[in-house]
């Protein structure tokens, strides 16, 4: 719920911009997904990582499209938001999601 209220605008009310919109190094884990949602208002976007995996995997975040690499929020599961600078090597556990939003 906290990750929920705090990217509402972002992810559910924002728009939907699919996978062409952030500069990843993917995981050959097949079981890696990802795509990219833009808040209407601020034009901010979000990242969410998703690893359908039993193990953990790996991906680098370099950059969101038409953007220098900047600050950006970490949003993971039961783990308080931390602040990070891109390019940023994640680690995304098996079966769960981190969502990498530009500050």
């Amino acid at each position: 719920n906290r990750i929920r209220e705090a990217l509402k605008d972002t992810i559910y009310l924002g728009e939907y911009q699919g996978t062409d919109l952030i500069h990843l190094e993917d995981p050959t884990d097949p079981h890696f997904a990802y795509s990219v949602f833009r808040n209407a208002r601020t034009g901010k976007r979000a990242c969410i990582l998703v690893n359908n995996g039993n193990l953990p995997c790996e991906c680098t975040v370099k950059a969101f499209e038409d953007s220098e690499p900047g600050k950006v929020e970490i949003h993971r599961p039961f783990a308080p938001m931390r602040r990070a600078t891109l390019p940023l090597k994640v680690t995304i556990p098996a079966e769960r999601i981190v969502i990498v939003a530009e500050d």
